[in-house]
């Protein structure tokens, strides 16, 4: 299935109506206001929810495609061309978790229209099985060589992207391509639970280079999947994934991988029906392994605001994008454990100090507005300024900006209120 690189002139062409979602902005980019540590109050998170939605419906082009990358100054990366679909397809994830807290057409219509990207340029037949299909890493953006490669994260992440555009819109995803991507899933994964991370263009397994983390977004998929095709055999198939996984890393004693797709999947798989309802080995071994991950992340959580305005942060770097995964998973973890649990407050309170840390370092206005940069305390950055393309304290790109929306969105949506129990999903209507 190829296709042509849309020409960038008319690619960069926005639909004029987003004028009714989009803020104006001029001039260069502003520093965000001096780190001060602390939580962060759910007003202002709603406000930078907002702001972030907006820069990622600027950032999307006409063709669907967003905008990889750009500097804090507004000026896009210039030069050869990169992509990746597996963060393209995190993006439309992030932009539907904020749909779904607060709908609005212009960012259901960047979905859609992210989702038919998605769809024209990567989704393919896997050659000799019938009806499976995969999501394309396609060569000279995202791979080296001529031929394409079948990437477990990408196919596991382009299906959570889809089932999210089917449900906004069923006439916008065929339900056969639903299933075709999760059947991928289930031929990459073996009868203990373990899945191969990549495949050539023929469908056929590479060794070498298995991702840490391509599973427990597998398992995400298949679980995301279920709640729209309640077909057995996909949940069958997220769960295998956990337990595999879980045992893989040894329990609690093993959770040292900061996974925060194995924490989010296990919430989805295991969050649809209240704790205490019945005795389930599997759900409590993945609830302990989860609690091991939570317990590693906040070991590296900065506690004081001495460490170069790092209050919050996870680890002491700087880096954003670190921070935003952990804050995902925390917040996951903390829906699904039931409200008497002894470690729920203290999941709470890293939550909202690392999400104090993670909004200030929003850009506060200019045409990046509401993006996030990969380091942050950062200095001011002047469109004139001439500075290093290459620097990360001024580089913004689209999965920065989508990790951190899905936190602030998904804490937005069930933690503020105090006292309350985890929200359990409702059940979305089925695939026909």
């Amino acid at each position: 299935m190829s296709r042509t690189t849309p020409s960038r002139s008319m690619s960069r062409l926005r639909p004029v109506i987003y004028g009714a979602f989009l803020l104006a902005t001029v001039g260069s980019a502003i520093l965000v206001s001096k780190p001060k540590g602390g939580a962060a109050p759910v007003a202002k998170v709603r406000e930078a929810m907002v702001e972030s939605a907006r820069y990622m419906v600027r950032h999307l082009d006409g063709t669907g495609r967003f905008d990889y990358l750009n500097y804090v100054d507004g000026r896009p990366e210039r030069g050869p061309e990169r992509y990746n679909v597996l963060r393209h397809a995190g993006s439309i994830y992030a932009l539907a978790q904020y749909q779904d807290r607060s709908p609005d057409p212009l960012v259901r219509d960047a979905i859609l229209r992210g989702a038919g990207y998605l769809l024209r340029r990567h989704v393919q037949p896997i050659p000799g099985k019938n009806g499976v299909l995969g999501i394309a890493s396609l060569p000279g953006e995202e791979v080296t060589g001529k031929q394409a490669e079948f990437k477990l994260g990408g196919t596991a992440l382009g299906l959570v992207a889809l089932v999210k555009a089917w449900q906004l819109d069923h006439a916008s995803v065929p339900p056969e391509v639903l299933r075709g991507l999760g059947r991928f899933l289930l031929e990459a994964q073996d009868g203990e639970g373990r899945f191969t991370s990549r495949f050539d263009a023929r469908g056929v397994a590479l060794k070498g280079g298995d991702s840490a983390y391509y599973p427990g977004e597998a398992a995400l998929a298949l679980a995301c999947l279920h709640r729209v095709d309640p077909d057995p055999k996909w949940l069958a198939g997220a769960k295998r994934g956990i337990g595999y996984l879980v045992r893989r890393r040894g329990g609690t004693e093993g959770a040292a991988l900061p996974d925060h797709w194995l924490m989010l999947a296990a919430s989805e798989v295991y969050g649809r029906t209240e704790a205490g309802t019945a005795t389930d080995p599997e759900r409590d071994a993945a609830v302990a392994h989860c609690l091991g991950i939570a317990r590693g992340m906040m070991r590296e959580q900065q506690k004081t605001s001495t460490t170069r305005g790092l209050a919050g942060a996870f680890g002491r770097s700087g880096a954003v994008a670190p921070t935003a995964t952990r804050l995902e998973g925390l917040i996951a973890l903390h829906r699904l454990l039931p409200a008497e649990h002894p470690e729920r407050a203290a999941l709470r309170t890293s939550i909202e100090n690392g999400l104090g840390f993670l909004m200030r370092g929003q850009v506060a206005e200019g045409s990046t507005r509401g993006g996030f940069t990969r380091v942050f305390p950062r200095e001011a950055v002047k469109a004139d300024a001439g500075v290093r393309r290459s620097t990360a304290h001024h580089e913004i790109r689209i999965d920065y900006v989508q990790h951190a929306l899905s936190a602030m969105v998904t804490y937005e949506s069930g933690l503020p209120a105090e006292g309350k129990a985890p929200r359990w999903l409702p059940a979305m209507s089925v695939v026909r």
